[in-house]
């Protein structure tokens, strides 16, 4: 469930068409939740998980040390299948051998592309 203010950033069709209105709040639609997966997950102790299409860490690095934002970064990229993107926050930076493997699809909104 999300409040008004969570969506605000969406145009009024995107909101129309994968939430509906439930009092004050919006709900996700059953047909975009049952292909999309939403999990709890420690990114430094629990093992990878592979095949995403699209990864968002987003302002979540920050608070690691620079050896395990790279570690990390190199996971997310094996994770990633051909083709998928990457959103990290825009306080955040591809560091070592990730910054050469992700291709910058918008630097703007530091969104890359796995393209191998």
């Amino acid at each position: 469930m999300y409040n008004e203010n969570s969506l605000k950033n969406l145009d009024s069709g995107t909101k129309e068409r994968y939430f509906l209105k439930q009092g004050d709040n919006y709900q996700v639609i059953d047909d975009f939740k049952n292909i999309t997966q939403f999990k709890r997950h420690d990114l430094i102790s629990d093992q990878r998980i592979d095949h995403f299409d699209i990864i968002v860490c987003r302002n979540v690095m920050i608070y690691f040390k620079k050896g395990i934002q790279e570690q990390l970064q190199l996971n997310f990229y094996k994770a990633l299948g051909k083709g998928g993107f990457f959103i990290i926050g825009k306080s955040e930076t591809l560091l070592g051998n990730a910054s050469s493997l992700f291709r910058p699809y918008n630097t703007r909104e530091r969104l890359y592309i796995k393209e191998i």
